[in-house]
């Protein structure tokens, strides 16, 4: 086992050639909410004991909010990487050098996989939603974990029509643990005009109140509105701006780089509020993943008919980003790992189910839902497949994620307010 350590977060190495690593599970963004949990004055604290826990972050923590914390402001951000981050310096950068820390983010770094881990404090093998287009038992399909989709009879059908959240996920949101009703917190919920409804908020936090805003001169209205309020809050918002950048023209761009200075500014703004001043509120900040710009040059795009001409020789492939699984019947398993190596074009590695479940927390319950072999691509590299119920319109993406390069590993654990 050979370790690499990336801003003060050891990792092993899972692939020298192709720049690839494996997340560190204790220093991720997982831990971010379980860990400022146990600094808040809950009733019901045993419910954390199975969450992630960051003895780092913990003791970050305590030195700076040592009469416990009230209320919790929580910016959850949509594709903002350490090293772009690091790169384009600033307000976040300073925060995450000075009183925050790095953390790592989950395999596969996509963002219904991430944004789950970080709301419920558990690893992906944990609570199973294991990667974006994946399969599911109960379905007996493959199906869309963003926009919570599988084709039923080639129709596009909301998978919450028919079944539950408890098939799809396992275990207890965060925010519901800190907002029951013995802990007397009001939980808020912010989130942007969605693209596309429903989607996988619905999966991971249907009981918060959610209150939608415009643009970013809105969302910081609307949360200093909130913060004025009596009572103790746990206030949440999702910022999706970078990683809609990062999609259409890359995180190389001024136009992804524009988007994480306009968090920034929000983020400068709201944690000016008095409750930050007085200790009574931490604020803390992460995000589900980075971003690598795509080189055009060396990447491909598979057609359906492609698609389904593979899945007609006994492997079905579906899509987590720049990961690839293989679903593949008895009669073609070395056919899945064959293909994923064509795919890969000596600008990937292949790894088994083992590897896989090893690396999202060990827990095999979900063993299922994994594809049988994956591909995991390096720097630059994307080998795009259909989505089984696209988001949108297909498009040729300039940045894309859930590989595990240190573009997309590495991610900000922002901490405001407290005594430094």
């Amino acid at each position: 086992m050979k370790i690499e350590t990336f801003y003060d977060v050891p990792v092993e190495i899972l692939s020298s050639e192709y720049g690839l690593y494996k997340p560190n599970l204790e220093q991720s963004n997982t831990s971010v909410l379980p860990s400022i949990a146990r600094h808040m004055n809950l009733n019901n604290k045993e419910a954390l004991d199975n969450k992630v826990f960051n003895p780092k972050l913990n003791k970050r923590i305590a030195e700076q909010f040592s009469a416990g914390v009230e209320n919790l402001v929580f910016f959850i951000c949509d594709a903002i990487g350490v090293v772009h981050l690091e790169q384009f310096g600033g307000f976040l950068w300073d925060n995450i050098t000075n009183q925050g820390m790095v953390g790592s983010t989950m395999f596969p770094s996509m963002t219904s996989t991430v944004m789950t881990s970080i709301s419920y404090g558990m690893n992906p093998s944990d609570h199973g939603l294991v990667g974006y287009n994946i399969y599911n038992e109960k379905l007996d399909t493959i199906w869309n974990s963003l926009n919570l989709k599988y084709l039923k009879d080639d129709k596009a059908t909301f998978v919450l029509d028919e079944y539950q959240i408890s098939d799809f996920v396992s275990g207890d949101p965060l925010i519901d643990i800190i907002t029951a009703p013995e802990n007397q917190i009001t939980g808020t919920f912010l989130a942007p005009n969605m693209p596309y409804n429903p989607n996988l908020i619905d999966l991971i936090n249907p009981n918060l109140q959610s209150i939608q805003y415009t643009d970013y001169a809105d969302a910081g209205k609307q949360l200093l509105s909130q913060l004025d309020q009596d009572g103790r809050q746990l206030i949440a918002i999702y910022l999706g701006d970078a990683d809609i950048a990062g999609h259409g023209y890359g995180p190389d761009s001024a136009y992804y780089k524009g988007a994480v200075q306009g968090i920034e500014r929000l983020v400068s703004t709201v944690t000016q509020h008095p409750k930050f001043k007085d200790g009574s509120t931490i604020g803390a900040l992460t995000a589900d993943h980075g971003q690598v710009q795509v080189n055009h040059e060396v990447s491909q795009w598979m057609d359906w008919e492609t698609w389904r001409s593979i899945r007609n020789e006994g492997v079905t492939l579906s899509t987590s980003g720049r990961v690839l699984h293989a679903y593949c019947e008895p009669r073609a398993l070395d056919k899945g790992r064959m293909k994923l190596e064509e795919l890969a074009n000596s600008r990937g590695y292949v790894i088994d189910k083992k590897d896989a479940i090893s690396m999202s927390g060990g827990n095999d319950t979900f063993e299922m839902r994994y594809g049988d072999f994956m591909m995991i691509m390096e720097d630059g590299y994307l080998a795009d497949i259909p989505e089984i119920v696209p988001l949108g319109d297909p498009m040729h993406l300039h940045g894309q994620h859930g590989s595990l390069t240190p573009k997309e590993l590495f991610v900000p654990i922002g901490l405001f307010g407290g005594e430094l």
